[in-house]
């Protein structure tokens, strides 16, 4: 009961045994795909460190180097040097080179130059040239997929308040690079997890696909702050927000050239701007403002967690600022709510609406979390947390990796989630799934 993603204590739920006795039964059921979670084609994400303060053009070439020695071309960058060859026309792939330069001068940090160091590490493998006849990324198809990312990712977030106090964040990154053969091309083996360090001291944390600079997810360590303090450190995962609907949802090409559009007119594609954040703030309460206020080239909902009860949030963005046309453009956790979840569209619409426009599939995830969650309540774990995002229907095809942070345990953990899928909804090895609602 309650509003959407609002956790209510159910009938004889308050004290710790009440929880537990709870957590249990609704564990009854998550337990049966707690094998299936551990076999072998779900591993963790390999780490790797990108150094601050050695030359922008250098700081990606050991993971570029780790995910080739790992996986190889094949297993690895060629899957979105396929979609690339496969989607994106030539005088796309033209306009994004062009544009390299105008991205580094309109951002604080070279991320340009970050991009080129990463062709220079494929090239120097070998892998650098696309041209006929050739195996690799050109720097033009390299910068797209920069610009390209963050387009269309498809996630659950949330971000929940244990009994005690501490906060825990869990996302699903979703994420589908279908090209026009319709082949599906996946992205487990170039995620990974990356430590981004100055003078050898972790400054901020993240999982990303390697080759991409921005950040979707991240955690500022509470260590990572210059003051010691209990409440420094802070979560942050991104998930797309459907467009208005007077507004079409891009293409690939669209959306690239909406991304420079509007990168030109001083706002920020969301990956770069998670990044300078989780750089620069060390504070949630500092953090929320920034992230809700500054201007973005594209709407996303921005998920939020900190250390202390009560610092959690869903930010419901429009380029420009948060979208309080229903109250609600920052929704906080509170006294009645402790936990909120974001599956893709705006927390405020009802069933109805979000199935009259074709989203069906977002409220299977959203309604098969809050159901699991609700039941599980206050005793929430990051085990159980994790237990709930490797559910499908909140799990599926395009999941691409899951990741369980808190600031507030110094807990950071990502799970490469496995590709073998009989259908979108139907994995290769038996997982279980909810009853999709009437």
């Amino acid at each position: 009961a309650g509003r959407t993603g609002v956790g209510v204590p159910g009938p004889g739920l308050g004290s710790p045994r009440d929880e537990e006795a709870m957590a249990a039964r609704a564990l009854a059921f998550l337990a049966l795909g707690l094998a299936a979670a551990a076999r072998a084609e779900d591993r963790g994400a390999p780490w790797f460190e990108v150094d601050l303060d050695i030359a922008p053009e250098e700081r990606w070439t050991a993971a570029v180097d780790g995910i080739l020695d790992l996986y190889g071309w094949e297993g690895s960058f060629a899957n979105v040097a396929n979609y690339v060859k496969d989607t994106l026309p030539a005088d796309t792939i033209a306009r994004a080179e062009q544009i390299l330069e105008a991205v580094n001068d309109n951002l604080e940090y070279a991320y340009g130059d970050e991009i080129k160091g990463i062709h220079a590490a494929l090239e120097k493998r070998g892998y650098g040239n696309s041209s006929a006849g050739s195996t690799g990324l050109s720097l033009g198809e390299l910068t797209a997929l920069n610009l390209l990312y963050e387009v269309t990712v498809w996630c659950t977030s949330i971000v929940a308040e244990t009994r005690d106090g501490a906060i825990l964040h869990g996302r699903n990154l979703d994420y589908t690079l279908k090209g026009e053969n319709g082949m599906i091309y996946g992205m487990q083996n170039i995620t990974a997890n990356i430590r981004f360090t100055r003078r050898g001291v972790t400054r901020f944390q993240a999982t990303t696909f390697v080759g991409y600079v921005g950040i979707l997810t991240g955690m500022k360590p509470s260590d990572a702050v210059s003051h010691v303090d209990d409440d420094g450190g802070w979560t942050v995962s991104v998930d797309q927000r459907e467009y208005l609907e007077d507004e079409d949802i891009p293409s690939a090409v669209d959306g690239i050239a909406a991304n420079v559009a509007a990168s030109n007119d001083g706002g920020l594609p969301i990956g770069f701007f998670l990044r300078d954040a989780l750089d620069q703030v060390d504070y949630f309460d500092d953090a929320l403002p920034r992230l809700a206020n500054e201007e973005l080239i594209a709407p996303a909902y921005i998920i939020l967690g900190g250390t202390s009860s009560g610092q959690g949030a869903v930010i419901t963005r429009d380029r420009q600022g948060p979208d309080n046309s229903h109250h609600e453009g920052v929704w906080m956790l509170d006294s009645k709510a402790w936990y909120r979840i974001e599956t893709n569209f705006d927390h405020w619409l009802t069933e109805a609406d979000v199935k009259s426009s074709d989203g069906t599939e977002k409220l299977w995830r959203r309604n098969n979390a809050t159901r699991l969650l609700d039941a599980v309540g206050p005793a929430i774990t990051p085990e159980r947390l994790d237990s709930i995002l490797d559910t499908v229907p909140v799990r599926n095809r395009g999941t691409q990796y899951t990741t369980i942070m808190s600031a507030s345990y110094d807990i950071y953990d990502t799970t490469v989630r496995e590709s073998c899928w009989e259908g979108y909804y139907t994995p290769c090895s038996t997982k279980p799934t909810l009853v999709a609602p009437a």
